[in-house]
């Protein structure tokens, strides 16, 4: 049986929104792009986010030779709540190149002190190496001395800076800096290059993304406790929408679906037809 004409001009029509609508297969977006971050690797950050929807805001970007300090990582990232730092290491003697980072749930400050936590309802800080993927969670309180409660070191002179050792330290010039296993659990006292014990580094590309629409602030952690300023992720308010870079669904299962709402219209067609009195 034919479908009438109107049926074949929907179905088409139904079709086609669907081919071109957007659409972000595992929720996750990166607002601002990124130089740094493949699908992949925004799966595995998802995954250690503890999976659901993801959305990342670009807020801080730095590549070797562009004369950025801390002080404009600071400017840019301060009051900016949860942040994702990803770092690109430049392969050096008995060192690959790879990508490290980590997830601070606080706001990066000045204060010139440690963001201490002491309960260990709040050390839900981590570093990760995205190329060797595997993470290092912020220590609990029953390991010895209790190095754990010291998530992140904020100071104007310091880029991003995570553990009392430090774990992973950026310098003022944002192009060098050292990796000691201290205040995140490692396995054999390996650093998160994945080395043994401490290992300078050098810094090729640096991104910070928020967690949450930059365009709100909030406030700065005070105290040796440090409060939660922010989290979860918010949908984009004034960002650019052309500036965007998600995921991409499979295009077989796209065209799987309009195919699939094409093909209803012969049935619904039929029981009308079945319906209709004869003349």
């Amino acid at each position: 049986m034919n479908k009438p004409k109107e049926t074949l001009i929907a179905s088409a029509l139904v079709a086609a929104a669907l081919i071109t609508m957007p659409y972000t297969a595992t929720g996750q977006t990166i607002y601002g792009g990124s130089k740094l971050i493949s699908q992949s690797d925004l799966l595995k950050i998802q995954v250690w986010q503890g999976g659901g929807v993801l959305d990342l805001w670009n807020v801080f970007s730095h590549t070797a030779g562009d004369g950025l300090t801390s002080e404009d990582f600071h400017n840019a990232v301060q009051l900016d709540g949860p942040t994702i730092t990803v770092i690109s290491v430049v392969a050096a003697s008995g060192l690959s190149a790879q990508l490290v980072g980590g997830y601070n749930p606080y706001a990066w400050n000045t204060s010139q002190t440690y963001n201490v936590t002491n309960d260990d309802s709040m050390r839900t800080a981590y570093l990760f190496n995205l190329t060797q993927s595997f993470v290092q969670q912020q220590a609990l309180s029953s390991v010895a001395n209790n190095y754990g409660r010291l998530q992140t070191y904020n100071n104007v002179n310091y880029g991003p800076t995570f553990g009392g050792g430090h774990d992973l330290m950026v310098d003022g010039s944002l192009n060098s800096g050292y990796a000691v296993p201290f205040s995140y659990i490692s396995t054999g006292l390996t650093n998160i290059t994945g080395s043994m014990g401490s290992i300078s580094l050098i810094f090729d590309t640096i991104e910070v993304f928020a967690l949450s629409d930059p365009n709100a602030k909030f406030s700065v952690p005070g105290g040796g406790g440090a409060t939660n300023s922010r989290s979860g992720s918010g949908g984009p308010t004034q960002m650019d929408p052309g500036a965007v870079y998600g995921s991409v669904p499979e295009p077989t299962s796209v065209v799987a679906a309009a195919i699939g709402l094409c093909t209803i219209g012969v049935p619904l067609t039929i029981r009308r037809r079945l319906k209709q009195p004869k003349g």
